[in-house]
């Protein structure tokens, strides 16, 4: 099952908040969609968390299906102290409810609190160069998700049943 783009953006945001941490600009909100996308797929055997289809696009990664939501209603533009403008959501009508079930949160709420406050070029180093589909990665070409390491599997653990009853006797 693939989840809408703009839930997992309200989810970045609202994990932020509960985290505490600054809500992000466009390009760190980005890199953590991509990383959640990679770690889905990583756990999901290829399947992707979204519909997007990401490219090496001049310095990184991105999907050209945000564009419409990067340049939407609920941006704000904001210009700093030497004149550079940074993009921001800003959900006014955010209710602190989530859309998404407990996994997709949960991975969330993973990679903002590991990623969510990190200097920018910690997180983008990361993204360029620790990241499976990056690796091999030709500018304005599609990334190729296919040599992702799968999560270990996790055993389960095996419980003697007998013994189990004669300790609760």
């Amino acid at each position: 099952m693939q989840f809408e783009p703009i839930d997992l953006i309200k989810e970045v945001y609202r994990q932020t908040k509960l985290l505490r941490m600054h809500p992000p600009y466009v390009t760190r909100l980005v890199k953590l969609l991509y990383l959640a996308d990679v770690e889905w797929r990583r756990a999901h055997g290829g399947e992707p968390i979204a519909n997007l289809t990401w490219k090496f696009l001049h310095f990184g990664p991105y999907a050209n299906e945000l564009a419409d939501l990067l340049g939407g209603p609920e941006v704000e533009v904001k210009e700093l102290e030497h004149g550079k403008e940074v993009r921001s959501f800003n959900f006014r009508d955010d209710d602190g409810e989530t859309a998404l079930p407990g996994e997709v949160v949960s991975l969330v709420r993973q990679l903002v609190s590991k990623w969510g406050d990190v200097p920018i070029n910690k997180l983008l180093d990361h993204v360029y160069f620790d990241t499976e589909p990056m690796e091999n990665a030709k500018r304005y070409e599609l990334l190729d998700f296919s040599g992702l390491i799968p999560l270990p599997a996790v055993k389960k653990p095996r419980f003697n049943q007998a013994k189990i009853g004669r300790a609760s006797c």
